[in-house]
């Protein structure tokens, strides 16, 4: 979280799943106050193995069409 007071801007991490989350003084949030997420780390596996699976899935596709085209050409 960034925030900023009397033109100081000031960083915060937030533990949604500590004890002492209420006591945070960021856990009311404030007017301009900006909150960055950071991604799970099964969120992140999640969108690697989806780029993986977009790679394999276009390499895949490109082998096929070629393949297509080969067995319209070289039909004799």
């Amino acid at each position: 979280m960034v925030r900023e007071i009397n033109g100081v801007r000031e960083t915060g991490y937030i533990d949604l799943s500590s004890n002492k989350l209420f006591e945070s003084p960021y856990y009311n949030l404030l007017q301009n106050d900006l909150v960055l997420v950071e991604p799970s780390s099964r969120k992140a596996k999640t969108e690697d193995q989806a780029a993986i699976s977009q790679k394999v899935s276009f390499a895949l596709t490109l082998a096929t069409v070629a393949a297509s085209i080969a067995g319209i050409f070289l039909r004799n």
